[in-house]
């Protein structure tokens, strides 16, 4: 390229090849400002009324004041009904007309996602040093988007399942259904490693099980479907790059509804990194917690440490047992 063009065609050249390119996360976005969800939510909310009183039920005055509760969701909600009454030709909304509505949009794909960032650091180094012309150390940021594989939109995740006061340290304790998986668990970790360093029981490794199978196994076994966010020109070591940083991508990426002040985040983005990335990222957003609204305070956004490090160790390790 270098030959046949000019620098100022290479450019342009990368430019348009750069078009568009968090296309496929702003199309998650997108899908989740229409709040699919919230649609969810107060379907089983319906059903849950309709069959404490279904004689005197009235779905805008009785779910008026519930959490799950707008015109706009009530209108979708009420066309989602229509239609399968009309698709089985009957006059009122019956059970089976709920649990088919119900369990068709139970099967939409809801494209949460998360975004994964971490620091790039290298040295640029001056043949000739002077004063106004030393080494350099560069610290940016690259991120990329990916999509959850395993989603339960029902699940809340802006509060907890019951207040300290309410838990009870029994509830924490294993069950004996729970004691029964673990062990039969432990018996494949031990297959595996029984059938690998004793040569008397090596004759089974072909009928050990290589992955012990739960409800998500065939979600989890595909490929992630991910979306490279490219390189961003902030150092996040220092507090107010990160803060431009974290500023952008609830911009760019975090569903959100109305305008002005009145805009809020429809559903928290997941914003992953090592711990000492996720901690700048915490504490940055803390300083920001004095804010009049959601945007201001930035809650679209909540920072998580995904400890990946921990395993290039271990994989490092490894060979040198």
């Amino acid at each position: 390229m270098g030959v046949c063009m000019s620098p100022s065609m290479i450019l342009s050249l990368q430019r348009s090849l750069g078009e568009n390119f968090d296309s496929k996360v702003k199309s998650y976005k997108k899908a989740l400002e229409e709040k699919p969800a919230d649609t969810l939510a107060l379907l089983e909310e319906i059903k849950k009324k309709k069959e404490q009183d279904e004689v005197f039920f009235d779905a805008e005055d009785d779910l008026s004041g519930g959490e799950n509760f707008t015109p706009e969701v009530l209108a979708k909600v009420s066309k989602m009904l229509e239609d399968e009454k009309a698709k089985r030709e009957v006059d009122n909304i019956s059970d089976d007309v709920m649990n088919q509505v119900i369990s068709d949009h139970k099967k939409l794909n809801f494209p949460f996602f998360k975004l994964v960032g971490d620091n790039i650091d290298y040295e640029i180094h001056a043949r000739v040093q002077t004063k106004e012309h030393g080494n350099q150390s560069i610290h940016w940021t690259h991120q990329y988007a990916i999509r959850d594989t395993v989603i339960d939109p029902l699940l809340d995740n802006s509060k907890p399942q019951k207040s300290l006061d309410q838990l009870q340290l029994v509830e924490l304790l294993p069950t004996p259904a729970v004691q029964s998986r673990l062990k039969h668990s432990w018996a494949i970790l031990v297959s595996r490693v029984v059938t690998k360093h004793l040569k008397e029981f090596e004759f089974l490794k072909s009928v050990v099980v290589r992955h012990i199978p739960h409800p998500h196994s065939t979600e989890v076994s595909q490929k992630s479907e991910m979306c490279c966010l490219g390189m961003e020109f902030f150092n996040p070591n220092k507090a107010g790059e990160m803060a431009q940083l974290l500023m952008k991508n609830q911009q760019n990426y975090v569903p959100c509804c109305g305008e002005g002040e009145s805009k809020k985040v429809v559903t928290p983005i997941p914003f992953h990194g090592d711990q000492l990335f996720e901690e700048r990222a915490r504490n940055v957003i803390g300083t920001f917690q004095d804010g009049d609204n959601e945007i201001d305070r930035l809650e679209g956004l909540h920072p998580e440490f995904a400890d990946w490090h921990a395993k290039v160790t271990l994989y490092e390790v490894r060979p040198l047992l």
